[in-house]
């Protein structure tokens, strides 16, 4: 808890990272998932 209360925008940074991941996991799937729907 002391990190966040010193560290207000490292929040911020967990945030940003976490939704980057998200979104990359996202399109990954959409990738693999069209490839693996053209090759059948």
């Amino acid at each position: 808890m002391y990190i966040f209360v010193r560290h207000p925008e490292f929040l911020g940074h967990i945030s940003i990272i976490s939704s980057l991941v998200i979104i990359s996991q996202h399109w990954i799937n959409l990738v693999v998932g069209g490839r693996r729907k053209r090759k059948t």
